[in-house]
């Protein structure tokens, strides 16, 4: 065990670990001064100078643990959401921590000012950035949570092995995630939620309740494991870029494909995320079959060979998924399906073929007399309408 950083950073994921399972004010006072001596710690480890300082979250944390160590105690409690409200928001996470507001502002003012103001109002803008508004306090669970995961990819940098139960379970949670492609970071304010309203769906917290939320599955538990890398030589293929309407145009001709394929429709419908879809025209110009493939695993060998795809491709939503198309000429175009388009196709799709297969629901025809009769009365009907409204 290195004897400057492990100690320490065992504390603070261990205190983290139990902060997720107690909850409580105190948990969280303690994670502020465990983080604040790994700062210092980090800070005499070679190539780390600026230790935990350039963290965003972790300047707010450092302000309230200075202000409780030498001003006050921190004036706040922490609370569950009600299940079914955080479900069916699809919140990130299932708990808030409130801290009274005038106890963050003045553990932000007691902070000691820099020399240059300039960096002075960039320092306290980048801790204000961190605050999420409720009203007479400020939630900072997202604070709390985004700094242990930063905490963790710096010291995962520096190759360090923690030991202890909390640097353990982020660890595979922080696996998992990549396996899944879910993101590491909660964003600040919960996106199209109303704090008053999320404030009116807290329950108290009991003081020892284990968590209870359901975390991502065992990657090994994964009916999608088995789907690796393509089978294809991605040596020499280039991506040249789209122009014009030439991506909407591809989209379209990709969604209509797959909608008319059964096959290929019954594989694309519950294919999650992190699993993409494959069209590999032969040199030849004839297409092989549809191909399933893991995005981690074929971005990797992508890039091995010089193919950068823009971070849109891989940023995917839980409805959408990621189709590779290979032309044949050596020339690679990525294409993202949303899922409720290939239903609409499909819909449309099989309209098109009940129209064509049944007379009974086809228009019946009307010639070029009767259409043009039936445009002179809508004519004469408006120029009537517009002769009443003058005499009124």
């Amino acid at each position: 065990m290195n004897s400057i950083l492990e100690p320490v950073a065992k504390r603070l994921f261990d205190g983290y670990y139990r902060y997720c399972r107690q909850r409580g004010m105190e948990e969280f006072q303690f994670l502020t001064e465990e983080a604040y001596k790994l700062n210092e710690r980090l800070r005499k480890y070679p190539g780390n100078k600026p230790g935990l300082l350039e963290l965003d979250e972790f300047l707010l944390l450092k302000a309230l643990r200075n202000f409780a160590v030498h001003q006050g105690e921190f004036e706040g409690e922490v609370f569950s959401i009600k299940r079914s409200y955080a479900e069916a928001l699809n919140l990130d996470l299932g708990k808030v921590c409130l801290v009274r507001k005038s106890v963050v502002n003045q553990s932000i003012n007691f902070e000691n000012r820099l020399k240059d103001d300039a960096e002075d109002q960039q320092k306290n803008s980048r801790i204000r950035g961190q605050l999420s508004d409720f009203g007479d306090f400020y939630n900072l669970e997202p604070v709390i949570y985004n700094f242990m995961v930063r905490v963790y990819e710096l010291l995962t940098r520096l190759k360090l092995a923690i030991p202890g139960e909390g640097f353990k379970e982020l660890d595979t949670s922080y696996k998992k995630e990549i396996y899944y492609r879910y993101a590491h970071f909660v964003p600040v304010n919960p996106v199209d939620v109303d704090p008053q309203a999320l404030l009116d769906n807290l329950v108290p917290l009991e003081a020892k309740m284990v968590d209870q939320s359901v975390g991502l599955p065992d990657p090994e538990q994964d009916p999608w494991k088995v789907v690796g890398a393509l089978d294809v030589d991605c040596a020499g293929l280039t991506f040249p870029g789209y122009t014009g309407d030439d991506y909407a145009n591809l989209t379209y001709t990709i969604i209509n494909k797959i909608a008319g394929d059964p096959d290929a429709l019954t594989i694309a419908q519950p294919l999650p995320n992190y699993i993409g879809m494959a069209y590999v025209v032969e040199a030849d110009g004839q297409p092989g079959n549809l191909t399933g493939f893991s995005l981690n695993e074929q971005k990797l060998i992508l890039e091995r060979c010089g193919i950068h795809l823009d971070e849109i491709f891989y940023d995917l939503a839980p409805h959408e998924f990621l189709v590779l198309y290979f032309d044949g000429m050596g020339k690679l175009w990525p294409v993202v399906v949303a899922k409720q388009d290939l239903s609409s196709a499909k819909a449309l799709l099989d309209y098109k073929k009940r129209m064509a297969d049944d007379d009974s629901l086809k228009p019946a025809p009307v010639d070029a007399a009767k259409r043009k009769n039936k445009a002179k009365r809508k004519l004469a009907s408006k120029a009537r309408k517009q002769q009443k409204k003058r005499k009124k």
